[in-house]
């Protein structure tokens, strides 16, 4: 199995055309939350803030957007920041 903190091979765009995050970007979020908290990362469509509860230090990815969230701060559903 690949390093899950290196890159993976050139992508010519982190998102598709119809906006959406390309697969092996989305993978690459994957491997590296799991390596980083030993955990799935998280997902689903739109913002986690307010919606979805995690602990400090989760990473998030809205599959609907090219957005990657961090759990910064607090225990239930706030603390989300976009990267």
């Amino acid at each position: 199995m690949p390093d899950p903190l290196i890159a993976p091979s050139r992508i010519n765009s982190i998102v598709r055309e119809d906006g959406t995050m390309h697969e092996l970007f989305l993978s690459w979020v994957e491997d590296i939350t799991r390596t980083v908290n030993n955990s799935a990362v998280l997902s689903g469509p739109g913002s986690p803030e307010t919606v979805v509860e995690a602990s400090v230090g989760r990473f998030y990815v809205d599959t609907g957007a090219p957005l990657l969230y961090y759990k910064a701060t607090g225990d239930g559903d706030t603390g989300w920041v976009a990267l």
